[in-house]
């Protein structure tokens, strides 16, 4: 395949993409989230100490126990955003395939048909 048709494949499909309000993955901006990272749950994990009772220090087991939930948290966070990305990325592939359809002629396997008048058998299908 050429590199200038694949480009100009690319480029056909993100104007499609923008028609119909999709947004690409690859050029959509990246949200800010309102939500504590990594830095900041050490940061408070450091000054809990700092400001912990001497008499009464916390125990070892509580101080692992909350580095590890935050660490599973962290993980279930990534996995997330990237099943989500995998998703968008479905989705848009999808697309770019119905859209390389139009205009051509298609088989698809299926058990019911109706004849017309003339004994053909035409369908039509909306995106």
């Amino acid at each position: 395949m050429d590199i200038n048709n694949n480009a100009a494949s690319i480029k056909a499909q993100n104007a499609l993409l923008d028609k119909l309000g999709i947004s690409n993955a690859s050029t959509a901006k990246a949200e800010t989230k309102d939500e504590l990272g990594q830095d900041e749950f050490l940061k408070l994990m450091t000054t809990q100490l700092q400001n912990q009772d001497p008499f009464a220090p916390m125990d070892n087991g509580d101080f692992i126990a909350q580095m590890a939930q935050f660490s599973s948290v962290s993980g279930i966070n990534q996995l997330n955003d990237t099943i989500g990305a995998m998703a968008g990325q479905i989705e848009q592939f999808r697309i770019a395939t119905a859209s390389s359809m139009m205009g051509h002629s298609v088989l698809v396997p299926g058990d019911t048909a109706r004849a017309d008048e003339n004994g053909e058998i035409h369908g039509v299908m909306d995106l």
